[in-house]
Protein backbone atom coordinates (compact mmCIF):
# COMPACT_ATOMS: atom_id res chain seq x y z
CA UNK A 1 0.00 0.00 0.00
CA UNK A 2 2.55 2.48 0.65
CA UNK A 3 4.32 1.98 -2.91
CA UNK A 4 0.79 2.61 -4.19
CA UNK A 5 0.20 5.91 -2.30
CA UNK A 6 4.02 6.77 -3.02
CA UNK A 7 3.23 5.86 -6.52
CA UNK A 8 0.30 8.58 -6.78
CA UNK A 9 2.51 11.31 -5.18
CA UNK A 10 4.52 10.92 -7.73
CA UNK A 11 2.33 11.16 -10.21
CA UNK A 12 0.65 14.24 -9.03
CA UNK A 13 3.82 15.99 -8.94
CA UNK A 14 4.76 14.50 -12.51
CA UNK A 15 1.29 16.33 -13.76
CA UNK A 16 2.56 19.70 -11.68
CA UNK A 17 6.00 19.77 -13.44
CA UNK A 18 5.56 18.29 -16.64
CA UNK A 19 8.48 16.01 -15.98
CA UNK A 20 9.33 12.70 -17.68
CA UNK A 21 10.64 11.64 -14.56
CA UNK A 22 7.93 11.64 -12.63
CA UNK A 23 6.74 9.02 -14.83
CA UNK A 24 9.41 6.84 -14.41
CA UNK A 25 9.64 7.21 -10.75
CA UNK A 26 5.59 6.64 -10.18
CA UNK A 27 5.81 3.49 -12.45
CA UNK A 28 8.55 1.84 -10.27
CA UNK A 29 6.60 2.74 -6.88
CA UNK A 30 3.37 2.05 -9.01
CA UNK A 31 4.96 -1.65 -10.05
CA UNK A 32 6.21 -2.29 -6.53
CA UNK A 33 3.42 -1.60 -4.77
CA UNK A 34 1.31 -3.58 -6.62
CA UNK A 35 3.58 -6.88 -6.87
CA UNK A 36 3.34 -6.40 -2.80
CA UNK A 37 -0.66 -6.06 -2.65
CA UNK A 38 -0.72 -9.18 -4.66
CA UNK A 39 1.96 -11.04 -2.26
CA UNK A 40 -0.21 -10.04 0.60
CA UNK A 41 -3.25 -10.76 -1.03
CA UNK A 42 -2.07 -14.15 -2.68
CA UNK A 43 -2.80 -16.43 0.54
CA UNK A 44 -6.41 -14.88 0.37
CA UNK A 45 -6.97 -15.84 -2.61
CA UNK A 46 -6.09 -19.30 -2.47
CA UNK A 47 -8.69 -19.46 0.62
CA UNK A 48 -10.87 -18.12 -1.62
CA UNK A 49 -11.54 -21.34 -3.97
CA UNK A 50 -10.56 -23.73 -1.21
CA UNK A 51 -13.06 -22.42 1.47
CA UNK A 52 -12.37 -22.52 5.19
CA UNK A 53 -8.77 -24.54 5.95
CA UNK A 54 -8.36 -26.25 9.36
CA UNK A 55 -5.11 -27.81 10.56
CA UNK A 56 -4.65 -29.96 13.48
CA UNK A 57 -1.62 -31.03 15.07
CA UNK A 58 -0.64 -32.04 18.30
CA UNK A 59 0.68 -29.33 20.49
CA UNK A 60 3.45 -31.32 22.92
CA UNK A 61 6.90 -31.67 22.81
CA UNK A 62 8.31 -34.29 20.58
CA UNK A 63 11.60 -36.39 20.94
CA UNK A 64 13.76 -37.56 18.45
CA UNK A 65 12.05 -40.70 16.96
CA UNK A 66 8.83 -39.31 17.55
CA UNK A 67 5.47 -39.45 15.48
CA UNK A 68 3.24 -36.51 14.90
CA UNK A 69 0.16 -36.61 13.56
CA UNK A 70 -1.19 -33.47 11.38
CA UNK A 71 -4.52 -33.37 10.18
CA UNK A 72 -5.86 -31.10 7.27
CA UNK A 73 -9.32 -30.50 6.51
CA UNK A 74 -11.28 -28.11 3.87
CA UNK A 75 -14.63 -28.14 2.33
CA UNK A 76 -14.12 -26.36 -1.32
CA UNK A 77 -16.51 -22.99 -2.02
CA UNK A 78 -16.31 -23.97 -5.86
CA UNK A 79 -15.07 -27.18 -7.90
CA UNK A 80 -11.24 -26.85 -7.96
CA UNK A 81 -8.49 -29.17 -9.17
CA UNK A 82 -5.98 -29.89 -6.65
CA UNK A 83 -2.49 -30.68 -8.60
CA UNK A 84 -1.31 -32.03 -4.84
CA UNK A 85 -1.31 -32.07 -1.15
CA UNK A 86 2.19 -32.24 0.59
CA UNK A 87 2.73 -32.20 4.21
CA UNK A 88 6.82 -31.80 4.98
CA UNK A 89 8.56 -32.01 7.92
CA UNK A 90 11.63 -29.31 7.77
CA UNK A 91 14.85 -28.41 9.85
CA UNK A 92 16.49 -24.75 9.33
CA UNK A 93 19.78 -23.84 10.72
CA UNK A 94 20.66 -20.18 10.53
CA UNK A 95 23.90 -19.40 11.84
CA UNK A 96 25.49 -16.12 11.77
CA UNK A 97 28.94 -15.08 11.86
CA UNK A 98 30.26 -11.67 12.68
CA UNK A 99 33.83 -9.81 12.09
CA UNK A 100 34.65 -6.15 12.14
CA UNK A 101 34.09 -5.49 8.79
CA UNK A 102 30.55 -7.51 8.19
CA UNK A 103 27.68 -9.95 9.41
CA UNK A 104 27.41 -12.90 7.11
CA UNK A 105 24.29 -15.33 7.84
CA UNK A 106 23.85 -18.66 6.48
CA UNK A 107 20.61 -21.15 6.50
CA UNK A 108 20.27 -24.45 6.08
CA UNK A 109 17.15 -26.35 4.96
CA UNK A 110 16.64 -29.95 5.49
CA UNK A 111 13.01 -31.42 4.69
CA UNK A 112 13.27 -34.44 6.98
CA UNK A 113 10.37 -35.82 6.24
CA UNK A 114 7.61 -36.11 3.65
CA UNK A 115 4.26 -36.89 2.47
CA UNK A 116 1.34 -36.39 0.00
CA UNK A 117 -1.40 -36.43 1.03
CA UNK A 118 -3.20 -35.67 -2.26
CA UNK A 119 -2.16 -35.82 -5.79
CA UNK A 120 -3.98 -34.69 -9.15
CA UNK A 121 -7.91 -34.53 -7.49
CA UNK A 122 -10.46 -32.78 -9.02
CA UNK A 123 -13.32 -31.56 -6.05
CA UNK A 124 -16.73 -30.24 -6.50
CA UNK A 125 -18.40 -27.35 -5.09
CA UNK A 126 -18.96 -27.77 -1.51
CA UNK A 127 -17.16 -31.37 -1.53
CA UNK A 128 -15.45 -31.72 2.13
CA UNK A 129 -11.96 -33.15 2.68
CA UNK A 130 -10.41 -34.69 5.82
CA UNK A 131 -7.24 -36.65 6.27
CA UNK A 132 -4.77 -36.63 8.61
CA UNK A 133 -0.70 -37.74 7.94
CA UNK A 134 1.69 -39.14 10.21
CA UNK A 135 5.31 -37.58 9.95
CA UNK A 136 8.26 -38.83 11.87
CA UNK A 137 11.41 -37.16 13.22
CA UNK A 138 15.05 -38.97 12.76
CA UNK A 139 16.14 -40.88 15.04
CA UNK A 140 19.30 -38.34 15.17
CA UNK A 141 17.43 -35.07 15.31
CA UNK A 142 18.94 -32.28 17.00
CA UNK A 143 16.28 -30.38 19.12
CA UNK A 144 15.79 -26.69 18.94
CA UNK A 145 18.02 -23.89 19.97
CA UNK A 146 18.04 -20.10 19.85
CA UNK A 147 21.50 -18.42 21.03
CA UNK A 148 21.07 -15.20 19.75
CA UNK A 149 21.11 -15.04 15.74
CA UNK A 150 21.98 -18.43 15.93
CA UNK A 151 18.86 -20.78 15.49
CA UNK A 152 17.59 -24.62 14.86
CA UNK A 153 13.87 -24.11 14.51
CA UNK A 154 11.64 -27.46 13.11
CA UNK A 155 8.42 -26.61 11.46
CA UNK A 156 5.63 -28.60 9.83
CA UNK A 157 4.76 -27.20 6.15
CA UNK A 158 1.43 -27.51 4.38
CA UNK A 159 1.10 -27.15 0.97
CA UNK A 160 -1.90 -27.41 -1.29
CA UNK A 161 -1.01 -27.02 -4.92
CA UNK A 162 -4.14 -25.35 -6.53
CA UNK A 163 -4.26 -25.82 -10.62
CA UNK A 164 -3.86 -22.24 -11.93
CA UNK A 165 -4.54 -20.60 -8.77
CA UNK A 166 -1.77 -19.36 -6.32
CA UNK A 167 -1.00 -22.31 -3.27
CA UNK A 168 -2.21 -22.41 0.05
CA UNK A 169 0.69 -22.89 2.21
CA UNK A 170 1.07 -22.66 5.86
CA UNK A 171 4.02 -23.32 8.37
CA UNK A 172 3.90 -24.72 12.20
CA UNK A 173 6.57 -24.93 14.74
CA UNK A 174 6.97 -27.46 16.61
CA UNK A 175 9.40 -27.85 19.56
CA UNK A 176 11.78 -30.72 19.69
CA UNK A 177 13.88 -31.94 22.60
CA UNK A 178 17.19 -33.91 23.27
Amino acid sequence: MFGITVAALFFVIWLLQDSIWGIVISSVFLIVGALMLFLHLKPLIAQKKLGKVNVEIEEKVYWAGDSLTVGLSFCTDKGIRINRITARLVVLETAVTYSIKNRVAQEYQKVAAEQQLVLQQAFAAGQAFKQSVSLVLPDDAMHNFNYGYNTLAWTVELDIDIADWPSWQKSLPIVVVA
